[in-house]
């Protein structure tokens, strides 16, 4: 299940990190699993992407088991274009552009590679967008 509410059944440890992006138009940020450990149980966390205290775009990630096993991303810019993004060993897939408060998602069969690059593409004009991972999925 996609955008879990309150504690995932597989908690995962992840660190506070904020980076500075240096957005001018528009940027694309990676998240990256790796390691078979990682895809024996569903899991799922979030990033949230900020310019001081105002939230630019938001993007949800991780590994599913319901239906199949599935790597996946969802993405939504608050006041902007956002696009999911994922490179799994299948390849390269993105979902489509969409625009402010609406989701981007690509959902991708998961194969025997454990190496996986979890991207947002944001349209900001804001200067100095930081990220903050694991700041929830509601909203």
């Amino acid at each position: 299940m996609k955008l879990k509410m309150g504690v995932l059944s597989t908690m995962i440890a992840v660190a506070m990190v904020v980076a500075p992006l240096n957005v001018n138009a528009a940027v694309t940020a990676r998240q990256y699993a790796s390691g078979s450990w990682r895809f024996t149980d569903e899991w799922e966390t979030s990033v949230i992407y900020k310019d001081g205290n105002t939230k630019v775009a938001k993007m949800a990630y991780g590994y599913d088991t319901d239906w199949w096993d599935e790597d996946y991303v969802w993405t939504r810019g608050y006041d902007c274009k956002t696009q999911a993004s994922l490179t799994n060993g299948k390849g390269s897939f993105s979902g489509t552009k969409m625009s402010a408060r609406m989701w981007s998602i690509i959902e991708v069969h998961h194969t025997s590679d454990y190496n996986i690059e979890y991207r947002i593409w944001m349209n900001d004009s804001y200067n100095n967008t930081e990220y903050k991972e694991n700041e929830g999925v509601a909203g």
